[in-house]
């Protein structure tokens, strides 16, 4: 695997802790936003510094609902010995096989001179630290030269932030960290054209999938609106049922994100008798927006802009095929968009609207899938 980038999903692992075996990797994660240290091992008196300064400011990660978690070389026997003298208010990994460290490309350095690095005032300042706290080194595991990396993961296993160290006190400590995540919340990335798009955890009317990039095939029409019981929006949804032989015809695909949660996507289809030939994911948290940024409006003035005259029209037609307006969900201001995506999940053509009724229409959409 090749590094990791923000906006990338972290990979799932079977892992051993200090006292756990056989973990999964997401049970570990467990939703919540996580700063994932990778070090060396429980021997080193830098990392073991590095760890004692993260559990002296533990109480300020859990105030931005954010946990710690720990990758070492060591294996369980050492880490267990290391916590039964000093307990650690987060989990440690045990890894002594390094199958993180090469999954994630975490490299080590070449010599003794790059592990060092050429400021060696960080380093001296740790081992410093590290003598004052009275550790002493213990026994050498895994690679010397390894050099270290910190990842923060959201909940949704997307990657905020991602240091790959250039030598071994090359590492946010404590108050950069949580700086960091004061940076990171809320991230959010525009996709342009070329752009990867990330790999979402979703819910559909038809189930649950781990990876959204498993739901692509030939290319795919990312519609994404508002909610089910919006009356356009069902229309749109309506309109797209119609004509799905045309987007088949051409090797393409459409699924739909909304925030509406499951079920009301399946009460609506159910009291419709509707079968939908492509998929709506459920997306009642806006992580999907979020993460794409797909703004709302600041206003309802700003919302119609120009279109209320096209909305008027598109609203008599969806309450001539039988639509009425259903629950509210979600932001009411919330802005559309779309995207056309390849089987790799590369954005071969991205829309962001700035009205409610500025999207492309089937027409205009199908022309384009032919064109790229």
């Amino acid at each position: 695997m090749s590094r990791l980038n923000v906006l990338d999903r972290f990979p799932e692992f079977t892992v051993n802790t200090a006292f756990r075996t056989d973990v999964q990797m997401s049970e570990l994660l467990a939703g919540k936003r996580t700063a994932l240290r990778v070090l060396r091992y429980a021997g080193c008196p830098t990392c073991r510094i590095d760890m004692r300064v993260l559990a002296d400011a533990y109480p300020e990660f859990e105030k931005r609902n954010t946990q710690i978690i720990v990758v070492m070389q060591s294996d369980q026997a050492h880490l267990r010995t290391a916590l039964n003298e000093e307990p650690l208010p987060f989990e440690i990994i045990s890894d002594p096989d390094e199958v993180l460290y090469r999954t994630l490309s975490i490299r080590a350095a070449e010599n003794i001179e790059e592990l060092r690095g050429s400021d060696m005032t960080r380093l001296l300042a740790k081992r410093k630290a590290a003598e004052d706290a009275g550790y002493v080194h213990g026994d050498y595991e895994g690679n010397e030269l390894q050099l270290p990396a910190m990842f923060i993961i959201e909940p949704d296993r997307l990657v905020s932030c991602a240091h790959y160290a250039q030598s071994i006190a090359d590492m946010p400590m404590a108050e950069e960290t949580l700086r960091i995540l004061d940076e990171t919340e809320g991230l959010s990335c525009r996709m342009e054209t070329g752009d990867h798009i990330p790999d979402f955890i979703v819910d559909t009317q038809n189930g649950h999938y781990e990876h959204f990039h498993e739901m692509l095939n030939g290319k795919t029409v990312l519609w994404v609106l508002r909610y089910i019981g919006c009356t356009v929006c069902r229309y749109d949804v309506h309109m797209i049922m119609k004509r799905y032989e045309e987007f088949t015809s051409r090797n393409a695909k459409v699924i739909v994100v909304m925030q509406s949660d499951t079920a009301h996507l399946l009460n609506d289809l159910k009291q419709s008798d509707t079968v939908l030939p492509f998929e709506i994911i459920a997306d009642p948290g806006q992580v999907i927006y979020q993460r794409l940024g797909i703004n709302a409006a600041g206003s309802k003035e700003a919302l119609l802009g120009s279109g209320m005259e096209q909305l008027k029209q598109k609203g008599a037609a969806a309450r001539e095929a039988g639509f009425s307006h259903g629950d509210y969900e979600g932001n009411e201001l919330q802005l559309p968009a779309l995207f056309i995506l390849d089987d790799q999940g590369t954005v071969l053509y991205s829309h962001y609207a700035q009205t409610l009724m500025d999207m492309p229409d089937i027409d205009q959409v199908l022309q384009l899938i032919e064109t790229l």
